[in-house]
């Protein structure tokens, strides 16, 4: 759930019943950077794409440790005052014992009414 964003109320939060039902999930197995991985998906369901926020998730877990290598997002919402068009993916990596990120790449835009929209387009590498 995301708190203090209003008018979407709870719809972040794709696990909670009511949400979920608006979702198809995937559970998948394909090779990603020389790992074998599950990959998980969530996409909405035909004809929902307008009553929710993520147009899709997808997480890579390596099979070994269910580590994620890898997650993509895909975020759009329109509100009377407000609308956001989010697309990141995030790749990690083990660095001094735990699993941090290790590329973003990252492409949105923001809008509110009162403001000029916000564009924004990077990809940054992590190094530790």
């Amino acid at each position: 759930k995301i708190q203090g964003v209003p008018f979407m109320g709870d719809k972040a939060a794709i696990f909670e019943p009511s949400v979920a039902k608006l979702y198809d999930f995937k559970l998948l197995s394909e090779e990603y950077n020389g790992e074998e991985c599950y990959v998980f998906k969530a996409i909405p369901k035909k004809g929902k794409e307008g009553d929710v926020v993520y147009d899709e998730l997808t997480t890579w877990f390596r099979k070994s440790d269910y580590a994620i290598v890898a997650r993509d997002y895909s975020l759009s919402y329109k509100a009377a005052v407000y609308d956001f068009n989010v697309r990141m993916k995030v790749r990690t990596t083990q660095a001094h014992g735990k699993l941090l990120p290790s590329r973003i790449d990252y492409d949105g835009n923001w809008h509110i009414f009162t403001q000029k929209r916000e564009r924004v387009k990077f990809s940054t590498v992590l190094s530790y």
